[in-house]
């Protein structure tokens, strides 16, 4: 887990260093609301996953195991830490890729980013993961 975000941090500080890092197409209002959709859903897969940890670790719901994480690279024991970390950083890169995405990808690439989140937070929902307010 520390070597992916390491290279994933590298990766971006190097891109972002360049001075030639801008966006394909003018950066609308509409790709600033699709954004922070995909983070608030974003935001909460991650507290949904700090959640189902916290269950596993205190066997409170006995559908958990480490082995139901199907994320590869989490891996089976990752922790408070490593999860917040691979979050914290693919957001990042979420950003970047829809910041120099030419407008007509960029629609379509944060438009399956928030389908594919919602999906994510639907099976969690599924498996008993709630989170109180």
């Amino acid at each position: 887990m520390k070597r992916y975000l390491v290279s994933l941090t590298a990766a971006l500080l190097v891109i972002f260093s360049l001075g030639k890092c801008h966006a394909a197409d003018a950066w609308s209002t509409a790709d600033t609301k699709r954004e922070l959709a995909f983070d608030a859903l974003y935001v909460y897969d991650l507290q949904q996953n700090l959640t189902a940890l916290k269950q596993w670790q205190h066997q409170e719901n006995p559908r958990l195991s480490p082995s139901i994480e199907k994320n590869t690279f989490l891996g089976r024991n990752a922790s408070e830490r490593d999860i917040t970390n691979y979050f914290v950083a693919s957001a990042l890169t979420h950003l970047a890729v829809s910041y120099m995405l030419p407008e007509q990808y960029r629609q379509r690439w944060q438009w399956l980013s928030i389908g594919y989140v919602g999906m994510d937070i639907r099976t969690n929902l599924s498996m008993g993961f709630r989170l109180s307010f």
